[in-house]
């Protein structure tokens, strides 16, 4: 969600568990919890914010650490090049703040989790995120946030008011911050737990897709119109299937080409897909997903990799 400008929603080759500078270690405050994490062009300070849960901010705080430095690896496009946007006005080091809260709203959206870090949405800036959506064990939405610090969406998705452009690529990028934890872990770029992985993908893979009466293809964003969880249930699926025609080493490399240029449209996914494969009618295969038209290749009972075997 966000072009070049906030993000609003969800919802290593290294063996330690969290990156953390070793010549600096971390630092607990009764309502905040601080890592200091190098990347490859410098240093970024996690501070993750509680109200009292200090196990929740120890937890996240370790997983946004570890997970910064894999995902630039991951895909080849460092931190500070690709968040540049995001922290645009703001002196380095940079601090990537986390807000754990018990409920978060968007204007009168109860949106559960958003990116702010661009302060497209006001001053408060930062991730906000309820507790109860992104629980220990289960690091997907903080995880989708951090990861639209490279691929970043329309932030005017949800704001009343703003205009909705049907061609604007959201369930694209919207898909693409949610699997990208998963492809990290899966790739073995970031340490993560059996049951961490498992967790990501039934968080995304929990919604059903609807009765055909009222499935729509989802080139329509249909936040606005309620329709949140058909959004981001079928935004991971087609990632699942771009996952599964790739392979692993296919769709990490169109992930590293998306991170180097941001897609405007639809078209420019469709360049990008034809760029890892160019025999394939990207468009018939994603009629019912994203493009109107009736279901091809994949039906919704069909779609792979949504939650693995423990």
């Amino acid at each position: 969600m966000l072009r070049r400008a906030g993000v609003v929603l969800a919802w290593l080759l290294t063996g330690c568990a969290a990156a953390r500078a070793p010549d600096v270690p971390p630092t607990t405050s009764a309502l905040a919890v601080r890592r200091e994490v190098t990347l490859a062009r410098g240093t970024v300070h996690v501070l993750v914010e509680h109200d009292g849960d200090a196990a929740w901010a120890e937890y996240v705080a370790d997983r946004a650490a570890a997970y910064l430095p894999a995902a630039e690896r991951y895909l080849g496009v460092p931190f500070h090049e690709a968040a540049a946007v995001m922290f645009h006005d703001l002196p380095q080091p940079w601090t990537v703040r986390i807000v754990g809260r018990r409920h978060v709203a968007l204007g009168d959206v109860h949106i559960r989790a958003y990116n702010n870090t661009y302060g497209v949405f006001g001053p408060d800036r930062g991730i906000f995120v309820e507790y109860s959506i992104a629980p220990i064990g289960n690091p997907a939405v903080v995880l989708h946030e951090l990861t639209h610090d490279w691929f970043h969406g329309k932030g005017a998705a949800l704001v009343p008011g703003a205009p909705r452009d049907d061609d604007e690529p959201a369930w694209f990028i919207e898909g693409l911050a949610s699997m990208t934890p998963i492809a990290v872990a899966d790739a073995g770029v970031m340490v993560s737990s059996t049951d961490e992985r498992h967790a990501m993908r039934a968080h995304w893979g929990q919604w059903a897709i609807p009765p055909v009466s009222m499935d729509v293809a989802i080139h329509h964003d249909t936040r606005k119109e309620g329709g949140i969880p058909i959004f981001y249930g079928k935004s991971y699926r087609v990632q699942a299937i771009l996952a599964h025609e790739l392979g692993g080493e296919g769709y990490r490399a169109l992930l590293q080409s998306t991170a180097r240029h941001l897609p405007r449209s639809n078209d420019d996914v469709l360049a990008l897909l034809h760029g890892q494969r160019a025999d394939e009618d990207w468009r018939a295969l994603l009629s019912g997903w994203v493009f109107d038209g009736p279901y091809g290749r994949y039906r919704p009972a069909d779609v792979p990799g949504l939650v693995p075997e423990r």
